[in-house]
Formats: C-alpha cells, structure tokens, sequence
C-alpha cells in the first residue's frame, strides 16, 4: 500500500507531509529534474527553499551533496541523447 500511495502521490499538490519516504521521493525527484535538465547550481536554491527540505531538516550542503551522488551514479542523462 506504501508504494501504490507514493507512486500516486509523488507529484500531487497535497500530500501527507507526515510519511517521510514520500517526502524523500519528492525531493529526491526535484533532484532528479534538476540533474536531467542540467541546470546551474542557481537552481538548486528551489530545491533547497523547498517544503520538503523544511519538512526532512535537509540543510543546503545534503541537497548538494545529494545532487552530486546522483550525477556520480550516471543519473545525468547521456549529452548525445542515446539510451545505452
């Protein structure tokens, strides 16, 4: 039931601020945009500003720190726009 309601809840306007994997996926998915659009370091002040950084005490260096462990995982989509 947990992952049903976190797939279907992940990108809804309101969401149960108390179920703290939700909150995690959240952030962890604004990351994620971040790091596939490949935005300058000004857009993770968004991230970082964010209802869900407030609400898991994540101060700006986690979500930093969290951006770069996510490009060093090859989560940064391929510049050549191939799959493989």
């Amino acid at each position: 039931d947990q992952y049903c309601r976190i797939s279907r809840d992940h990108h809804a306007q309101d969401y149960d601020e108390s179920d703290s994997l939700l909150v995690v996926v959240r952030l962890a998915d604004m990351v994620c945009k971040k790091v596939e659009q490949r935005s300058g370091a000004d857009d993770l002040t968004y991230i970082m500003g964010s209802k869900e950084a407030d609400i898991l005490g994540i101060k700006d260096t986690g979500i930093a720190l969290l951006e770069i462990a996510m490009e060093d995982a090859g989560l940064a989509p391929d510049p050549t726009g191939s799959c493989a």
